[in-house]
């Protein structure tokens, strides 16, 4: 291990660091260890002055978040972490609960600010009696509360560090929020227990890795499938030469990304699989899209098979030492193991059992297909499938020779030689990338979206105006709260994503400057400033026809939001 060593978190405030040591930072204050403590002990001591028991922490500052955390502990309280930060989620959780810490919750006892009295540091707490409560996703989108012994999440901690500690201390970056349990593991116990100062704010944008990169030298990145697929086609690599390496989790990373981050980064990128009620599983670095890596279990996690091909996992990180997972898997026999999809994502059609991980996984592994996803839909009372696919380079050529209908018919034949006719998806999306929300997870509402009615209102700005004067167009834009790309993005503010950003560009410059042709890659893509709902947004579109590109830009009141240019075809 490098750097000061890995300490057991229930002994922090008890450690022989120095006192000066940084600890957090955010972008105008260092926070010491000193003021760590300080912190604690007096929070904890109102913790217990109010009662302890069960105290909802809503917050989306992870110097605050693990501040609370362990004041909670060391009063004896259980920290019960959200979700998310909506306020019928914090109104729920917070009605049970002892008080809040954190936002304000109309109703509940809420410490928010506190005198600045001094209070002694409070003894250490037991990690074998100690607990937090997390709260998953839930496979309905419906937030379900997990009770995680303190004893699993420091024995979690002491895995990634004997697994991946970097060779000299580094300061830790996220774009996740630390309310979740890859956040709360990777963002603020593994660093405080290591020793690494973390960064309490969250990153929004891809210029932002890079700016504080620059900032705080050797770093980790703590990040997500969602935030890293939109960003490899406009990261600064040559400004990332101090990024010391990349953690992805919370749902699948394509291929083409990870691989595109190995190329240029001088730290792997490495995705980490697992779940709440696991912890962490297993590993990988993918270097090749064509032949993506198998997971490597992590040190001390044991695995096998049930008889129907599930995953069962035997590790310190579970509740109860052991847990059956609902993935199916195969394993190699040095160890290491492929996942094959979900076993519990069976749907019933014409009163047949359909699989719709087996549909999704024969579709991926189509040459013209380069992700696929399957989702139920009722039409009339009747149960069918609706299917959305992101086709290849040479898929999407095929679709524009051949127009959709043809293009569904061949994948549907294909299909047939292995699935039920009741179970061929009898309705087709073809996307340029899958919704995702801002933890990388492609929920069911977002792909049912896509077949609803509603569909444009749903992922479109509304054009207020529209001008347009030879190969330039100007539109007035405004951005509705209800849209689809504010799901998940982000809890606390939501924000408007790049990518739905270079999405709208795209279409309407198709729509406004004729056969553009394929896009083939994006150019100085710089985001300046947020886009909150009701923003009015004025975009500029400029075709250069010889060049082959589109040049963007977003501005509002507030002054400028994006620009950039998008290069179609062979352009130079």
């Amino acid at each position: 291990m490098s750097g000061p060593s890995l300490l057991p978190l229930q002994h922090l405030l008890h450690s022989d660091r120095a006192p000066e040591a940084v600890i957090a930072f955010d972008g105008q204050s260092n926070y010491t260890a000193e003021t760590f403590g300080k912190n604690v002990a007096r929070l904890a001591a109102h913790v217990k002055g109010e009662g302890s028991g069960d105290w909802l922490i809503a917050s989306n500052n992870a110097w605050e978040l693990a501040a609370a955390i362990f004041a909670v502990l060391h009063a004896g309280g259980r920290p019960v972490l959200p979700a998310n930060l909506q306020e019928g989620h914090l109104a729920d959780l917070a009605a049970p609960a002892r008080g809040v810490i954190g936002s304000a919750v109309e109703g509940a006892l809420c410490l928010s600010s506190l005198p600045e009295e001094a209070a002694s540091i409070p003894p250490a707490f037991d990690p074998e009696k100690s607990e937090i409560v997390l709260h998953t996703s839930g496979s309905s989108g419906q937030p379900e509360a997990f009770i995680k012994p303190f004893r699993c999440l420091q024995a979690e901690v002491e895995t990634l560090h004997a697994s991946f500690a970097p060779s000299a201390p580094c300061a830790v970056l996220a774009t996740v929020p630390a309310y979740h349990i890859y956040g709360l593991l990777f963002r603020i116990l593994w660093p405080l227990a290591a020793g690494w100062p973390l960064d309490a704010q969250t990153v929004r944008y891809p210029g932002e890795v890079a700016a504080k990169v620059d900032a705080h030298g050797p770093s980790l990145l703590i990040s997500s499938p969602a935030f890293l697929q939109r960003t490899a086609s406009v990261m600064d690599w040559p400004a990332l030469r101090a990024l010391q390496g990349i953690f992805s989790s919370g749902g699948p990373l394509d291929p083409a990304a990870a691989a595109t981050y190995n190329e240029h980064l001088k730290g792997q990128l490495r995705e980490v699989y697992g779940s709440t009620e696991t912890g962490g599983i297993g590993w990988r670095v993918v270097r090749d899209a064509a032949k993506p890596a198998a997971w490597t279990p992590l040190k001390g996690v044991a695995l096998s098979l049930a008889e129907d091909g599930r995953l069962n996992v035997i590790s310190p990180h579970i509740t109860g030492g052991a847990f059956q997972t609902e993935d199916l898997a195969e394993l190699a026999g040095d160890g290491s193991f492929t996942l094959k999809g979900r076993a519990d994502r069976i749907v019933k059609i014409e009163e047949r059992r359909i699989s719709i991980s087996e549909i999704e996984r024969r579709l991926a592994a189509m040459e013209d297909i380069s992700e696929a996803k399957c989702v139920p839909l009722e039409r009339d009372g009747r149960v069918g499938l609706g299917a959305v696919i992101v086709p290849s380079k040479a898929g999407w050529r095929a679709l524009h020779e051949g127009g959709k209908a043809e293009t569904v018919r061949g994948l549907r034949a294909a299909l047939a030689a292995h699935i039920t006719p009741a179970g061929l998806p009898r309705h087709w999306r073809f996307v340029k990338a899958l919704p995702q929300s801002a933890h990388g997870k492609v929920t069911e509402a977002m792909l049912q979206a896509l077949f609803s009615g509603e569909r444009e209102e749903k992922m479109a700005p509304v054009i207020k105006s529209e001008t347009q004067e030879g190969s330039t167009a100007r539109l007035a834009l405004e951005v509705k709260p209800g849209i689809i790309w504010f799901d998940g993005h982000f809890d606390v503010a939501p924000v408007l994503p790049g990518l739905a950003q270079l999405a709208w560009a795209e279409g309407i410059a198709r729509r406004l400057f004729g056969d553009l042709g394929e896009m083939s890659r994006l150019e100085v893509v710089k985001f300046f400033d947020v886009v909150p709902p009701e923003t009015e947004l004025t975009l500029e579109l400029t075709h250069e026809e010889e060049k082959s590109r589109v040049l963007f830009h977003y501005w509002s009141s507030k002054g400028d939001h994006a620009k950039g240019r998008i290069v179609f075809g062979g352009g130079a």
